[in-house]
């Protein structure tokens, strides 16, 4: 039996739960999942007016909760609902809808004149990323029994929104920029999570000294993992049951998908890529062998554009110096998930005082990861 614990309202949390407005904008449904316990979202993204949606600065009457640090994402709606697996999600966030930083927050567009080089436009999601992301959680890591979060709807939008509130089509709104957003493609995404809140909103914030937003984050965790679970988890318990739980995907990340994270390339660390209810996130710069598929054909596709690329297809190492790259790659990855664990439990022992729980952390990861290998 369930035990019933109430999910803290996240409009109550001290960074979260913020709304702004936003805009039905024109686009096209490129993909739906149709398993059945997603359909009630799918039929929700039908009928709307327009399949899209945008920030925006004027008052529309429709909204959405945004979550600090997550700077082109949206929370649609937060209902606990379960897969055939017993799985539990809640949040329905939305990615890709625009740029919003600060807090209170303030909605940027996608491009405003303080931003430079790669930072020239925020908010939008490139298709090719948007689909890439698709195929590893899907097709990898969620059939290889990896929690994460799950694809619901991709919408190719044809009009995004400007600071201003003024609706534009790619092209125009392009021409303003003086880029090629047509080129892009921008895809919104719907996935269904448990919690959108990571590991990296308790690390900054607990650096910050913004221990309020980060008790209610964490309680906000551990209750709901607590209803997944059938338990009421005490911190202690919830920082054990992430530590195993992290252990035991990351091995089957590397010995039964036959990837890893690649967390060290990241400028984050991971953290920002790790839900508090354990989940990984935004898999398109995992390497796995879908990835190394996906490269390939891309690699085919530009030779066959340009000759000269042919080189790019000679093989750069032997199947013996695969495999010890893939071994080393394992390795590197494993610590770096473990660490991204321990940091969590610092952040949990700094809100409830159990003391330092580092050694049971590492002992519990790595029994996790030898019993699921």
């Amino acid at each position: 039996m369930l035990v019933e614990r109430k999910c803290i309202d996240l409009t109550s949390l001290s960074f979260d739960g913020q709304e702004m407005p936003v805009e039905y904008v024109k686009g096209n449904i490129l993909w739906k999942n149709d398993e059945p316990y997603f359909q009630h979202i799918v039929r929700e993204v039908e009928a709307q007016p327009q399949p899209g949606l945008f920030l925006t600065p004027k008052v529309t009457g429709k909204y959405v909760r945004l979550r600090w640090a997550l700077n082109r994402h949206g929370i649609l709606k937060s209902d606990v609902f379960y897969d055939s697996k017993g799985m539990i999600y809640r949040d329905i966030d939305a990615k890709g809808i625009g740029y919003h930083r600060g807090f209170p927050p303030r909605f940027l567009g996608i491009r405003f004149p303080e931003m430079e080089s790669d930072m020239k436009m925020r908010g939008l999601l490139h298709y090719e990323v948007a689909e890439k992301d698709r195929f590893i959680t899907e097709q990898e890591l969620h059939r290889g029994g990896l929690r994460t979060a799950r694809h619901v709807v991709h919408v190719e939008l044809d009009e995004v929104v400007d600071m201003n509130g003024n609706v534009l089509s790619l092209e125009d709104a392009g021409e303003r920029l003086e880029m090629n957003l047509v080129g892009i493609r921008p895809v919104q995404v719907r996935r269904a999570m448990g919690t959108t809140s990571r590991v990296q909103n308790i690390i900054f914030c607990k650096e910050s000294n913004n221990q309020a937003y980060v008790k209610e984050s964490l309680d906000d965790a551990i209750s709901l993992v607590s209803l997944e679970l059938g338990q009421s988890l005490k911190p202690h318990d919830y920082i054990a049951w992430f530590a195993e739980t992290h252990g035991a995907q990351i091995a089957k990340l590397h010995h039964k998908v036959g990837g890893w994270t690649d967390f060290m390339g990241q400028i984050h660390g991971g953290l920002h890529n790790v839900t508090l209810d354990c989940r990984l996130l935004d898999t398109y710069h995992f390497e796995t062998p879908l990835a190394a598929r996906l490269r390939d054909e891309e690699l085919k596709k530009n030779v066959e554009r340009d000759p000269k690329l042919a080189w790019l297809l000679e093989p750069r190492m032997t199947k013996e110096e695969a495999q010890a790259n893939n071994e080393k790659g394992f390795v590197e990855d494993k610590c770096v998930n473990m660490r991204i664990t321990e940091w969590l439990a610092e952040g949990v022992d700094e809100i409830y005082p159990i003391g330092s729980l580092k050694s049971e952390v590492q002992e519990r990861f790595e029994k996790a990861y030898k019993n699921a290998a």
